[in-house]
């Protein structure tokens, strides 16, 4: 019976149907393909990380085919299995490699945080130990060597009247190590520098990524240091180099598989608000909504979604996403929310109702105290001005007058709470299309 239900659920899951007993030839075709599909990715790796003759090197090819692929149980299942066999038969160096997939598996898996971290700090304990362990064996090594090269030297010197031979030797570790840890290295010198010295030093990274041998993660490594790269420039105000990088990345196959995806389109997206580039910030925000559904409702996502539609005039999406906003609010945010509602009326040339509103506003309680009145008192100018269009135009050049004169005030004032919000911008925006 119970084979029966994992059939049914797995059978759902592919086809987005209900499972018969007939249809079991798709699902053994099913096993065909991803038979296949893993035989090839551990004939690809097996040679890359561990001991290819090794018992446990075959569960770790496993698990990370699994990580790769987002099913996280099987990954840690196969992962668990591979740590426990090289533990038991103190395989130290492979384990180490085994517990940074273990780590980047229950990472990435979705889990409490409590559980996340419980497990998270057990890895790297973990990780310690087996340092500790092999700093031990290497350095038992090391005295062998030193011994054996002095004994060496004592046979060479009775041989050759005490000729003398250099004190000191370099250990030379594998290439693929030695630029892996420089790597690491320039990531956390940049991260750590707060200039704008992190952008060439993060060029450094990625120039020695580059030349890398390939392993598991390199494509998913190239992705955040370009990431990291992006961002640095946006920081430092070069937006247009920043928005080339962040090109390169939007539409990377591997893109969503990284834990840099959502960062990375969030601050593509923030970018190009920063360059008026409101249509192309658009896209990618409709892109970040697609593939990662859950963040829809995040808040900063929405203000910017709010800020495109405001300035390409999208009227109707405008009033969805303020419609949509809900839960508790103070009372400065149900304000400013009123405030889009606003110019939602506006852009819908419902000037009436655009007045009607900013009276009402006006006259509630919340308003008087808050930083509000200036702002309200200049789209009141604004409407009257716009309703005086077809009427004397003295009277409309005075009303104009009047709402310039409100504008000036604002961006003159000291505090600068109402120049940060995006109503004033939408106003000093149209104000400066007229």
């Amino acid at each position: 019976m119970k084979n029966e239900t994992n059939k049914e659920v797995i059978f759902k899951k592919l086809y987005h149907e209900k499972y018969s007993p007939e249809k079991d030839i798709l699902l053994r075709t099913e096993m065909k393909i991803l038979k296949r599909k893993l035989e090839e990715f551990i004939l690809e790796n097996s040679s890359q990380d561990l001991h290819p003759g090794r018992d446990y090197a075959l569960f770790y090819e496993v698990a990370k085919w699994c990580m790769l692929n987002s099913i996280y149980d099987l990954a840690l299942k196969y992962c668990r299995k591979s740590f426990d066999l090289a533990l038991a038969q103190k395989e130290w160096a492979d384990l180490l490699r085994i517990n940074r997939v273990y780590y980047l598996i229950s990472w990435q898996q979705p889990a409490g945080l409590n559980e996340k971290t419980e497990v998270l700090s057990e890895r790297t304990r973990w990780h310690q130990k087996i340092i500790n362990t092999l700093a031990t064996e290497e350095m038992r090594l090391s005295h062998f060597l030193e011994a054996s090269i002095d004994r060496y030297r004592y046979n060479l010197r009775q041989a050759h009247n005490q000729r003398r031979f250099p004190d000191t030797h370099t250990i030379h570790f594998p290439e693929h190590e030695s630029s892996l840890a420089a790597y690491f290295g320039l990531k956390a010198k940049a991260y750590s520098t707060m200039d704008g010295r992190a952008i060439d030093i993060l060029k450094e990274a990625i120039a020695l990524l580059k030349d890398m041998p390939h392993f598991y993660y390199k494509d998913q490594e190239w992705i955040a240091v370009n990431g990291a790269l992006a961002m640095e420039y946006s920081a430092h105000g070069e937006h247009d180099r920043a928005c080339e990088v962040f090109d390169m990345l939007i539409y990377h196959p591997d893109l969503t598989k990284s834990q840099s995806s959502i960062g990375i389109q969030f601050n593509y997206a923030t970018t190009l608000l920063k360059l008026k580039q409101y249509r192309k910030a658009e896209e990618i925000l409709e892109l970040l909504d697609e593939r990662h559904p859950k963040m829809i409702l995040n808040r900063q996502i929405q203000t910017m979604k709010i800020t495109t539609y405001l300035f390409l005039g999208e009227s109707e999406k405008l009033k969805k996403i303020i419609s949509r906003q809900s839960g508790p609010m103070d009372p400065a945010l149900k304000i400013y929310n009123r405030l889009l509602f606003v110019i939602y009326y506006l852009q819908k040339d419902s000037l009436e109702l655009a007045e009607r509103e900013l009276i009402n506003l006006e006259k509630s309680r919340p308003v008087k105290g808050s930083v509000y009145p200036p702002l309200i008192q200049a789209f009141k100018l604004y409407i009257e001005a716009e309703l005086s269009r077809t009427g004397n135009s003295s009277e409309r050049q005075k009303k104009q007058s009047e709402f310039r004169r409100v504008m000036d005030d604002i961006a003159g004032a000291e505090d600068d709470v109402l120049r940060s919000l995006l109503p004033y911008k939408w106003l000093q925006y149209t104000q400066e299309s007229q």
